[in-house]
């Protein structure tokens, strides 16, 4: 878990949860990493930005695009189980 993957959950509710509800949710999570972890998040300068941002109400969605994973995801699967591959082919699968 990192700071961005709080941010880009938080930002995916901000059209339809309230500010207490994603500071609230914003708690949960970093409850759930390590100490250590959680302390690294919370320093994160552009977690600190976003934080106030989200306060002043300022967030804005660029876009409101629905992204379809699965082509990519049927591209996958038809290479394949990964314990059948060889390495050459398990290194394509995964750099690509």
């Amino acid at each position: 878990m990192s700071a961005m993957d709080i941010m880009n959950f938080l930002e995916q509710g901000s059209a339809r949860w309230s500010l207490n509800t994603l500071l609230t949710y914003k708690s949960a999570i970093l409850q759930l990493a390590p100490q250590e972890r959680r302390q690294t998040i919370k320093d994160d300068e552009m977690f600190q930005e976003f934080l106030k941002l989200l306060s002043a109400g300022s967030i804005k969605r660029l876009r409101n695009d629905s992204v379809d994973l699965q082509p990519v995801l049927a591209g996958l699967q038809a290479m394949g189980d990964n314990h059948a591959m060889s390495m050459a082919d398990l290194t394509a699968k995964t750099s690509e």
